[in-house]
């Protein structure tokens, strides 16, 4: 069976254009082998060989 998976990182950007840079950046880390392998060595199975990582746009977070 295959699961979803998802994961939430809270970043520090200047502003909405910084956030989205690391957005792009955090995407093509996910899809390294390096990556997918460090994942694998913890005995996580990622389903298709790699998982299929998406990383969504960045939202601002609310602050109280």
């Amino acid at each position: 069976m295959r699961y979803r998976q998802l994961v939430h990182f809270v970043i520090e950007a200047r502003d909405d254009r910084e956030a989205s840079e690391v957005a792009k950046k955090l995407d093509k880390l996910l899809k390294t082998p390096l990556v997918r392998m460090a994942i694998q060595g913890e005995g996580v199975q990622l389903a298709y060989g790699d998982g299929r990582p998406v990383v969504y746009a960045p939202t601002r977070e609310a602050t109280a």
